[in-house]
């Protein structure tokens, strides 16, 4: 079960707005799965966000791992 916070995050430091445009089908499903789930939209943002930074980071890492392909001339 998750715990609600009861301070308002828009006067709590620790917390920054993020906004952006996306297109209004994946708007609209996005706030019906929330209201659905019972989850806030600034929770489900909070773990799309980290689950994305995760990804992303996870790929950078794969990616400076592999050799670099050096171009041999004959």
């Amino acid at each position: 079960m998750r715990v609600r916070r009861l301070v308002d995050r828009r006067k709590d430091p620790d917390y920054e707005q993020v906004t952006g445009h996306v297109k209004k089908d994946l708007s609209r499903d996005f706030k019906a799965y929330c209201t659905k789930t019972r989850i806030t939209i600034a929770e489900a943002l909070e773990e799309a966000i980290q689950l994305w930074l995760t990804k992303k980071t996870q790929e950078t890492e794969k990616a400076n791992e592999q050799p670099k392909q050096t171009s041999q001339l004959s």
